[in-house]
């Protein structure tokens, strides 16, 4: 086919004056093709941003254990756990669970004997959460947290922990947990 062809005019043609319309300048269609590959970009890897902002949520939730030294039970990786695992399966759910809680303890650098349980435990959550839906979140999660903290306060009770310290963290995390679930959960849900 011939560059003058007569059905390559008449193709060309109103796309030509479409865009000269739309982008009257050489600045405006530059900005017109950035937009355009990055709302593609977003379209294409929407899941992955998603992913990626409730692991850093849960992460950096967990940033003030430095000062508090992990006494108050204040943390949004289950949330992130949770609602991966709701929205994308058990193997994403798991992946943010471990992922979130890992990063969160080595930024508050309260690496201890109890990270690797974390983990663990971060995956489990994350596999049980994938078998509930958006309307059970709130009893997701406080299942999910009852579970969590099941195993990981006789943890730490059997490796020594203070019963009231350990006390002081399953009220005070099974609150916040309640309060997350009830007020933040559904504000997260309504924009994934």
């Amino acid at each position: 086919m011939q560059p003058n062809n007569i059905l390559t005019r008449v193709l060309t043609k109103p796309l030509h004056y479409m865009l000269r319309y739309l982008f009257k300048s050489e600045k405006h269609l530059k900005a017109g093709i950035i937009t355009i590959v990055l709302l593609a970009a977003l379209a294409l890897f929407y899941k992955y941003l998603i992913v990626i902002f409730f692991i850093m949520l849960g992460a950096v939730s967990l940033i003030h254990t430095i000062w508090t030294k992990n006494y108050f039970g204040f943390e949004l990786c289950i949330l992130a756990t949770v609602i991966c695992a709701i929205k994308f399966g058990p193997l994403v759910g798991a992946l943010v669970g471990a992922t979130s809680i890992v990063l969160g303890l080595i930024l508050s650098t309260n690496l201890d004997a109890g990270l690797f349980l974390a983990a663990i435990m971060f995956g489990a959550v994350g596999i049980i959460a994938s078998f509930f839906t958006f309307q059970q979140v709130l009893f997701a999660g406080m299942l999910c947290a009852i579970v969590y903290d099941f195993v990981m306060v006789g943890f730490y009770l059997l490796m020594g922990s203070s019963p009231v310290t350990s006390g002081v963290y399953f009220v005070t995390h099974m609150l916040t947990t309640y309060y997350v679930f009830t007020f933040l959960a559904p504000v997260l849900i309504n924009i994934i």
